[in-house]
């Protein structure tokens, strides 16, 4: 009897680096990782059917993660997509929610989690933390 395969997350980074150490830890719960280093292949290429996330960094160079945000929305993909920044803003984090958005973290330094928003749904409320 074949296994099922587990959920496949498509991680989505401009920074090699980011890429690795992600797909590192996602794979150590047993999910599948496939990394992408240019946003504009992933839209082009990945399996919008599939079963799985999207991890999505939001500063890249040619395209904005909020910028392939709009198109997997105008494409009525419904997998769920994790926004990741070291960049990030409350008004970044605003943008990110009124598009529906269930999880944005913005983070400093890896792994070290620096600021997260979270929200339960759609146009929550935004609870703001900061560790050392």
């Amino acid at each position: 009897m074949n296994k099922p395969l587990s959920p496949l997350i498509h991680l989505i980074d401009d920074d090699e680096a980011v890429r690795q150490s992600l797909a590192l830890l996602i794979g150590t719960v047993g999910l599948r990782v496939q990394t992408w280093a240019d946003p504009q292949a992933f839209l082009s290429e990945f399996d919008r059917d599939g079963v799985g996330a999207i991890v999505l960094d939001v500063r890249m160079p040619g395209i904005s993660g909020l910028s392939v945000l709009d198109t997997l929305i105008a494409q009525s993909v419904d997998q769920p997509v994790i926004m990741l920044t070291g960049h990030g803003s409350v008004e970044m984090c605003r943008r990110a929610f009124k598009l529906t958005l269930p999880l944005f973290t913005a983070l400093h330094r890896l792994p070290i989690m620096r600021t997260s928003c979270l929200a339960a749904g759609p146009r929550s409320s935004v609870a703001r933390t900061s560790s050392g």
